[in-house]
């Protein structure tokens, strides 16, 4: 299998639109292989959401298939294979296809009517799921053999050099590509727009830095996002830090204040630490509904909880 080539995330937009005669774009988040997929219907493909509303600006038309996208319905899921360990029995599931059939089927759907990408862009969630990406572009290859394939996302940015060995792709991208993190996620791809969407309180600047996006733009997005039937927000940042709680706090003012009705969801984004009482009714009348509080570790103690038990019963 020939090695992917490595491109520099900060240089990745200016190679692709500087491409001649670039018109169309496939984009495919890929199935998963594991045994359970926790909050399956918040998965999203965020980095290619974002990346298509960057290059419609270009008048670049995307297409794509997102093999995690639930709608209303349960995941489709089917067993692949039991695995045994001691007296346990394991089962290994699929989630995103009915069976093996479905990859290319799903896939053709989008190249109707001869409809055929300049370029394909694949992502990853996770790098153990790498034997799913490797297979998805592996039937990418063989519906489109002269179509350039790049992978970005979380498989290539934590073990890049299984990637360029293994994923099959030509080219890869490690890492944020900062000027497509102020964008909003492009739910117009999805034939209906999902129940529930992803939202960002960062952007990242060009050295990598997280820092707090306009609240106003923020608002702004997800009363659009709410004109078009999305029901819950999840704000898919890694952590909302405690030096940005007062920025955090404008921002739900602000949802208060021009009454935006909708329910939101902290995804591992805040700490017990940062919850005072002020910050706990801001929550609760901007219409955060759910919290998984970041679970702070630090392996080199005995005790490797960094948030005592008091913290959080004080939170």
């Amino acid at each position: 299998m020939a090695l992917s080539k490595v491109l520099e995330s900060n240089k990745f937009l200016h190679h692709i639109v500087e491409k001649p005669n670039l018109t169309k774009v496939l984009m495919v988040n890929p199935f998963v292989s594991d045994f359970r997929l926790p909050w399956a219907h918040w998965h999203q493909p965020t980095g290619l959401l974002q990346l298509s509303s960057f290059l419609k600006q270009q008048s670049i038309d995307i297409r794509l298939v997102d093999f995690l996208r639930t709608g209303d319905k349960q995941l489709v899921r089917r067993k692949l294979r039991t695995i045994e360990r001691n007296e346990y029995s394991i089962p290994l599931w699929r989630f995103g296809l009915s069976g093996n059939a479905d990859i290319k089927v799903k896939i053709k759907k989008q190249l109707m009517n001869k409809w055929k990408p300049d370029l394909v862009f694949c992502t990853s969630l996770n790098s153990i799921w790498w034997e799913d990406v490797r297979d998805t572009i592996k039937a990418c290859r063989e519906l489109l053999p002269e179509t350039p394939i790049y992978l970005g996302g979380l498989y290539p940015s934590y073990e890049p050099d299984h990637a360029k060995r293994y994923s099959g792709a030509d080219f890869f991208v490690s890492g944020y590509i900062p000027e497509i993190t102020p964008c909003p996620l492009d739910v117009n791809l999805y034939a209906t727009p999902p129940k529930s969407l992803g939202i960002y309180f960062y952007y990242r600047s060009q050295d990598g830095n997280p820092l707090p996006r306009p609240i106003s733009e923020v608002a702004d997005e997800i009363k659009s996002h709410i004109e078009l039937g999305v029901l819950e927000f999840v704000f898919f940042d890694d952590e909302i830090r405690e030096a940005d709680k007062k920025v955090f706090i404008q921002l739900l003012d602000l949802i208060i204040q021009q009454n935006i009705k909708t329910r939101f969801v902290l995804l591992g984004n805040i700490s017990v630490g940062n919850v005072d009482k002020k910050l706990a009714i801001k929550m609760r009348q901007a219409g955060v509904r759910k919290i998984y509080f970041k679970c702070n570790l630090d392996f080199n103690k005995k005790d490797y909880f960094t948030d005592t038990l008091e913290a959080y019963q004080k939170c």
